[in-house]
Order: structure tokens, then sequence, then C-alpha cells
């Protein structure tokens, strides 16, 4: 008997915690991956998928979130005195 088949949903732009419910919700399990590039403003917001949305999946399959990862800036002061 072939598994039940279901869409990856597009959670692209939502936050991680949401998604992962969202997934838990629909008998998929999530997996979570750290972009770390400089490029996000914030943190555990879902870039991507994999299998991308769209895609027919087995229910309780495995779907990767690709989630932002901003780096900590500390900004280092140097005071000189006279």
């Amino acid at each position: 008997m072939a598994p039940d088949l279901i869409h990856v949903p597009a959670l692209a732009g939502m936050q991680l915690a949401r998604a992962e419910a969202f997934l838990k919700d629909i008998d998929l399990v999530a997996e979570v991956i750290q972009d770390q590039s400089d490029n996000w403003p914030t943190s555990d917001i879902v870039i991507t998928t994999n299998p991308p949305a769209g895609s027919l999946t087995p229910l309780g399959s495995t779907v990767v979130l690709i989630v932002s990862s901003s780096r900590e800036r500390s900004t280092e002061f140097s005071v000189k005195r006279p």
C-alpha cells in the first residue's frame, strides 16, 4: 500500500516556532538548519524548505526548514583621553 501523501506548505517568511507547529499539526516532522550568512536582519524566519513548497511528500516525513540566523554585532568604542 502506498503511503498517504501531503503537499509541503508554503512556510517562507514564517516564524520558526509557528512553522514547526504547523508541520506537526499536519503530521510532518521539522528539521532546522540555520543559515549562517550575515544577510538576515532577524533570526528564526523560514527562508525556504526542502522539499520545496507544493511538493508531495509522505505523511510523517521530514521537511528541512532553512531559517535565518542574524549574528549579534558588537560595536567597540574606544575612548581617547587627552
